[in-house]
């Protein structure tokens, strides 16, 4: 999947008849992701060229006490076919894209 936040925003609100309401990081943080994953709310990670869905996150504070740590999204790429655990602080992540349903009232 190619295309920016600004590209896939709208393009999300036009096939979902504006149901769904976008939001669009340009720099986002794990607990952004991590917030999208506990409401179980996939979300679009953008790297330079190419989109990814982010579909769950692991903290392992126990590396903290030899001075590491890993924060890890698991990451589903569709163009190679592949799920894997990446690690948040080593990405090249350029944005990302979220949705929610808008409740009419």
């Amino acid at each position: 999947m190619r295309g920016t936040g600004g590209d896939v925003a709208p393009a999300v609100r036009e096939l979902t008849g504006k149901a769904l309401s976008v939001r669009v990081s340009t720099a986002p943080t794990f607990t952004e992701y991590l917030a999208e994953v506990r409401e179980e709310r996939p979300s679009i990670s953008f790297v330079p060229g190419h989109a990814r869905v982010v579909t769950g996150c692991t903290r392992m504070s126990s590396l903290r006490l030899m001075g590491a740590g890993f924060a890890g999204l698991l990451v589903q790429d569709p163009a190679e076919g592949v799920v894997r655990w990446e690690n948040y602080d080593a990405m090249a992540c350029v944005g990302s894209c979220t949705a929610s349903v808008r409740l009419v009232p």
